[in-house]
C-alpha cells in the first residue's frame, strides 16, 4: 500500500510540475508576443503603450490583463490616439492557440487633422472576439465585434453617426500577404438624412483585401492600389430606407479609386429607388428614360408578389452601366488631400 501511494504521490508531482512549467512557459510566451506586437507596429508607425500587464487564471487558463492601454498613429494626413482601458486575452492552457479577447469598457478615439480642420471623436462601447488557426489552410481566422459605436465632429454636441454592432471576420494565410474578409453592419443611424434615410437596418460584405495595407490614410491607400494593392467585394448586402439589394460578382478599385467590375443584382421593389437617383443626381436627366425601360424590362413579381429586380450590371470607366446605357456617375471611395 505504501508503494502505491508513493507512486502515486510521485505521478502527482510530474503531473503538477509538468502542468506548471507547461502554464509558465505558454503565459512567457504570450507575453513575448505582446512584446513583439508592439515592436511590429512601431515599425509602421503606430505606438502603443501599456501601463500595467497581468496574468492569471492557473491551471487550467491563461488570461492576460492588459490595462492603460494606449495607441497613438502619427500620419501626413493626421494623428489618431486611441485609449483601451482594460483588454482581457484568454486561452485554454491545452489550446494556447485558441485566445478570446475582450474590452468591456468605453474605449474614446480622436482624429486631429495637420491641415487644421475640424477633429473627430470616435467610441466604442465594447468590443469582443476569437483569434484561432484557420482550418481551411495554413493560416488564421480572426473575429472582431464591436458594439454602440459612434462619431462626431469635434465641437458637436450631438452624434454625427452611430452603428449598434460592427462585425469582420478575416481568414488571413500564414504569409500575412492577402486577407479574405467578411464585413457585417447592424443599424447604423447618421444625423444628417441621406439619400434613402437616416438608418442603415443591415449591410455586409464578402471579399478578398492584396497585398495588406499598412497605411489606411487616403494617401496611403492610392498609394498602395497604384502599387498593385486590390480590394475586390465578392458578395454584398444592403438594407437603407427603399434600397434592398443584394449583389454577387466582383468589385475591384480601378486608378481613379473608383468601382470597377461587374455584379449580379437583385433590388426589391426597385421602382422606389429612381426617383431618388433622379433628386440626387445620380441619373442624369438624359438617361431617366433608359433607367425607367431598364427597371421595366428586367422586374417580375416574385413569389411574395413583391416587385424585383435582376439584372447585371457593369462599373467602368467611373459610371455604372447596363448594357449600353451609362446610368449613375460613380465618385472616388477614396480621394487625396
Amino acid at each position: 500500500m505504501r508503494l502505491w501511494l508513493t507512486v502515486l504521490g510521485l505521478v502527482a508531482l510530474i503531473v503538477v510540475a509538468g502542468s506548471t512549467i507547461w502554464w509558465l512557459f505558454i503565459a512567457s510566451f504570450g507575453d513575448r508576443q505582446v512584446t513583439d506586437l508592439i515592436a511590429r507596429a512601431a515599425k509602421d508607425g503606430t505606438t502603443i503603450t501599456v501601463a500595467e500587464q497581468e496574468r492569471s487564471g492557473f491551471p487550467l487558463d491563461i488570461r492576460w490583463h492588459l490595462r492603460g492601454i494606449r495607441v497613438a498613429h502619427q500620419s501626413p494626413e493626421g494623428s489618431l490616439v486611441g485609449q483601451i482601458p482594460e483588454l482581457v486575452i484568454e486561452a485554454k492552457a491545452w489550446q494556447p492557440q485558441h485566445l478570446t479577447y475582450t474590452a468591456a469598457q468605453l474605449q474614446p478615439w480622436q482624429w486631429q487633422p495637420t491641415d487644421g480642420g475640424a477633429g473627430r471623436s470616435y467610441t466604442v462601447g465594447s468590443f469582443n472576439g476569437q483569434i484561432e488557426p484557420w482550418q481551411a489552410q495554413p493560416g488564421w481566422r480572426g473575429v472582431a465585434e464591436l458594439q454602440d459605436v459612434a462619431w462626431r465632429v469635434d465641437g458637436l454636441a450631438s452624434a454625427e453617426g452611430s452603428a449598434k454592432d460592427v462585425s469582420a471576420e478575416v481568414f488571413m494565410p500564414l504569409d500575412r500577404q492577402s486577407a479574405d474578409f467578411k464585413l457585417r453592419l447592424i443599424q447604423m443611424a447618421v444625423a444628417e438624412p441621406q439619400a434613402f434615410g437616416q438608418v442603415v437596418e443591415s449591410a455586409f460584405a464578402f471579399g478578398t483585401i492584396a497585398p495588406i495595407p499598412k497605411d489606411l490614410t487616403p494617401s496611403g491607400l492610392i498609394e498602395w492600389q497604384q502599387s498593385g494593392g486590390m480590394l475586390s467585394v465578392t458578395q454584398s448586402e444592403i438594407v437603407f430606407g427603399a434600397l434592398q439589394a443584394n449583389a454577387s460578382g466582383k468589385v475591384a478599385l480601378d486608378q481613379t479609386m473608383r468601382p470597377a467590375g461587374k455584379l449580379k443584382l437583385k433590388v426589391i421593389n426597385p421602382e422606389l429607388i429612381l426617383p431618388v437617383a433622379s433628386r440626387e443626381g445620380w441619373v442624369e436627366p438624359d438617361k431617366l428614360g433608359y433607367a425607367q425601360m431598364a427597371i421595366g424590362l428586367f422586374s417580375r413579381r416574385n413569389a411574395s408578389g413583391v416587385n424585383e429586380l435582376n439584372t447585371s450590371l457593369e462599373m467602368r470607366e467611373g459610371g455604372l452601366w447596363i448594357g449600353p446605357a451609362r446610368l449613375v456617375n460613380l465618385k472616388p471611395v477614396v480621394k487625396a488631400k
